[in-house]
């Protein structure tokens, strides 16, 4: 597999699939298998931590990276507890950012801290991504976004045949990612290198 460490790289690579393809579609494309890979494969985290106040049910959850999301809360656990909280005991609100407590689990002390576990997606403004995923991953991501542009019908770039060939190898990298972070318990954050 080759590493591709860059979009500028993963443009490259797409452009071999879509010759003539235009630049915006390419680029756009190659977001959304960034992002529909980080959402199915669930191995892009954070951990954020929030400070409760007595009878308080929602709180905002913001990622300390720039240019990511919360798609989802996997685990919420008070720093005083190594065990996470019942499932049944909160959601998060997509539309308002909000980890939410319901009623029966609304903490009652204040300055308490929980600490939610944080599946990330990108922002679709995102523009950089982490290296080590690229590294990793981007071929077959860049396969992913390919997959996407061939299935259009176009008499230029329109493949469909390859197009459920790139989608196949997409869909097998994010079931050895999901793998991979189920049996190692890996939970990696966005870090952009400088």
């Amino acid at each position: 597999m080759t590493a591709l460490s860059s979009i500028t790289d993963m443009t490259h690579w797409v452009e071999m699939f879509a010759p003539g393809a235009p630049d915006n579609l390419v680029t756009d494309a190659i977001k959304r298998a960034v992002r529909r890979f980080c959402i199915m494969s669930e191995t892009l985290t954070e951990e954020i931590t929030v400070t409760t106040v007595a009878d308080q049910a929602a709180y905002t959850l913001t990622p300390v990276t720039a240019d990511v999301q919360v798609h989802r809360v996997s685990a919420v656990r008070y720093s005083t507890s190594d065990d996470d909280e019942p499932k049944e005991s909160y959601y998060y609100d997509m539309a308002l950012g909000k980890l939410t407590f319901k009623t029966d689990y609304v903490p009652s002390a204040a300055s308490l801290s929980v600490i939610a576990t944080c599946i990330l997606r990108p922002e679709w403004k995102a523009e950089t991504f982490p290296t080590w995923m690229l590294e990793r991953y981007g071929e077959r991501i860049a396969d992913g976004a390919a997959a996407e542009i061939c299935g259009l019908p176009s008499k230029d770039f329109g493949n469909p045949k390859l197009a459920e060939v790139l989608e196949a190898k997409f869909r097998d990298v994010v079931n050895e990612a999901t793998a991979e972070r189920m049996r190692e318990g890996t939970s990696r954050s966005w870090e952009i290198d400088a």
